[in-house]
């Protein structure tokens, strides 16, 4: 039999098939399977519980299938809950098209839990306004995540300009968010959202004011975002209690936060004015500022990690800002860590203070690290800009060395002291093209209290001290510096305030003129090598003409070439115009 006759009595047994199914399927012989269809609930009500309340609609949408969605009423008043409303199925509460305010009233209580009733369900909140300020008598969370049926955890949580202010947590942590446990991986996601004036009172040695993280293990994101005056006993605004997953924090700000732990508190509170961490995976800062945030009687002004979970995590902070930060030691960032490590890159602190009481160990304006171990610091194109106290001190403090080296490139740091190491131990640090300026005592520069057999690979550096023999000198040192020619902080462009250095400035230059592997950038995003590098943060980008000291701008030769290109150009089209004429 031909093949095509074949093909073809295939084509119509399978079309008469097909006819089959849907004539079965018309007349309800057979049931076809179909995906589960999403609804939207209207909420219409801002009562407590009855129709048209949020209450019922998310009664509805639990025992709906699919992924259903709730929106609300125009001029919606704030809706006042009198318990707690449980979310088990994946469901958006969106207030995008009508954002909506809730609030509770007498009791202590979470707003919302979610509960999931089955594995892999998702959840997210769009504009939607958690607000403490109408209530009455109310105390608790807006949002808790925990335990469904048969211990199902939420697969992912999405927070979208959320805002949660005005709150009291009570003896909960986490006035925005208490976070306890995500489906294996889940991410939390939270993007444009604000939370302002929130308390934890808690007293069980952690906090977070806005946002408590426990036992999350998936990634958790955080943009965008605005934290302003929250507190609690530690991590005014985040607290992020064993939590072994990657944590990253972009484009976000922290101002006035607080971690209010007591005099009397123990060892582990009152840390973290903005920040605080107990054994966590990687925390990743990025383009984010940090600002009047205090750890009264604790470490860390801004961020506080006492430890992280495993060896291979570390604390990445890039192109940030932390500037007017207080605690007792780390004025803007400490660490109690023995593993992981900590890199701060194109990054600026400025103004941060620690304690004035000598008892209290008062170290790193900028950067405090207390443990020892197998933990390293690296500082590169960054800059450390920290104001006179009235004892010594280190903008930058690090209590060993360990396995991990202190490895200082690029960078400008001007403190009381710059830098003090207390041990040199295990692999070698190393100081290269970078500005140690000390505005306390002369030789409080670069300082080791016990530098054993340990040494520092020093070259093409400026300091305002002298040289000591654990510095393993190099090519291009300069010492003994009084003037080292920098403008004031300031804003000279990209995303960080720093110190320009002048044409006279000993630091332009002056660094190596064979340097192999520069950074293609400067802090501030700029060309790295103009002419020879520059030692510090900061490449000035300008060429001094030695025969008349006249000033140029890099861009004025190539301005040139192309101005000269041009003539030439106009010159061959004229001619060959004339040409064409004469021919005519």
């Amino acid at each position: 039999m031909p093949v095509t006759s074949v093909r073809s009595r295939n084509r119509v047994r399978s079309f008469s098939a097909i006819v089959a199914v849907i004539v079965l399927a018309a007349v309800g012989l057979i049931v076809l399977p179909t995906a589960a269809s999403a609804a939207t609930f209207a909420v219409t009500s801002n009562a407590d519980s009855g129709p048209g309340t949020l209450r019922q609609a998310i009664l509805d949408a639990n025992a709906a299938a699919g992924a259903d969605t709730i929106t609300f009423a125009p001029s919606l008043p704030t809706i006042v809950l009198l318990s707690t409303i449980t979310v088990t199925e994946t469901l958006t509460i969106d207030g995008s098209a009508t954002p909506v305010t809730i609030t509770g009233q007498g009791g202590l209580f979470a707003l919302l839990i979610i509960a999931p009733s089955t594995a892999n369900q998702d959840f997210a909140l769009n504009d939607v306004v958690f607000d403490g300020t109408a209530s009455t008598g109310w105390t608790g969370v807006a949002l808790d995540t925990g335990f469904g049926a048969l211990n199902n955890t939420e697969r992912s949580l999405t927070l979208t300009r959320m805002t949660a202010k005005n709150i009291n947590s009570g003896p909960f942590q986490g006035a925005g968010l208490r976070d306890f446990v995500m489906q294996n991986t889940g991410p939390i996601t939270i993007a444009d959202s604000t939370f302002s004036n929130n308390t934890s009172s808690t007293s069980t040695g952690n906090g977070g004011g806005a946002l408590y993280f426990r036992g999350t293990n998936g990634l958790v994101t955080i943009t965008g975002s605005t934290f302003t005056s929250n507190s609690a006993i530690s991590g005014g605004a985040i607290f992020l209690d064993f939590t072994v997953a990657d944590v990253a924090i972009s484009s976000s700000t922290f101002t006035g936060n607080s971690a209010t732990g007591p005099a009397s508190a123990s060892v582990t509170d009152g840390r973290g004015g903005a920040i605080a961490g107990n054994s966590v995976g990687n925390l990743t800062v990025t383009a984010s500022t940090f600002s009047g945030n205090t750890a009264f009687t604790g470490d860390g002004g801004a961020i506080a990690i006492a430890a992280f979970a495993l060896a291979a995590d570390q604390a990445t902070i890039t192109n940030s800002t932390f500037s007017g930060n207080h605690a007792k030691t780390g004025g803007a960032f400490w660490s109690a860590t023995t593993i992981g490590d900590i890199a701060v890159a194109g990054s600026t602190f400025s103004g941060n203070t620690v304690s004035t009481a000598p008892i209290d160990n008062p170290l790193g304006n900028s950067i405090r690290l207390s443990g020892v171990g197998n933990h390293g610091l690296s500082i590169s194109s960054s800059t450390s800009d920290e104001a006179v106290v009235g004892f010594d001190t280190w903008a930058i403090s690090v209590e060993s060395t360990g396995t991990s080296p202190l490895t200082i490139a690029h960078s400008t740091i001007v403190g009381p002291g710059a830098v003090k190491i207390g041990a040199l131990t295990g692999a070698a640090s190393s100081i290269t093209h970078s500005i140690l300026s000390s505005v306390g005592a002369a030789n409080d520069a670069l300082v080791v209290t016990t530098p054993g057999a340990g040494t520092i690979a020093a070259s093409w550096n400026l300091d305002s001290g002298v040289s000591a023999a654990y510095l393993a000198l190099g090519a291009g040192n300069q010492f003994s510096v009084s003037d080292f020619g920098l403008a004031a902080l300031a804003n000279n462009g990209g995303p960080t305030m720093t110190r320009l250095p002048s044409d006279a400035s000993p630091a332009h230059n002056s660094g190596n003129p064979s340097i192999v592997g520069a950074p293609s950038a400067d802090q501030r995003g700029l060309a790295r090598v103009v002419q020879t590098i520059d030692i510090g943060a900061v490449e000035l980008q300008t060429l001094a003409l030695a025969a008349t000291g006249v000033t140029v701008q890099p861009w004025l030769p190539i301005g040139a070439i192309l101005l000269v290109a041009f003539g030439i150009a106009a010159v061959v089209f004229g001619r060959r115009r004339r040409r064409g004429l004469h021919r005519r």
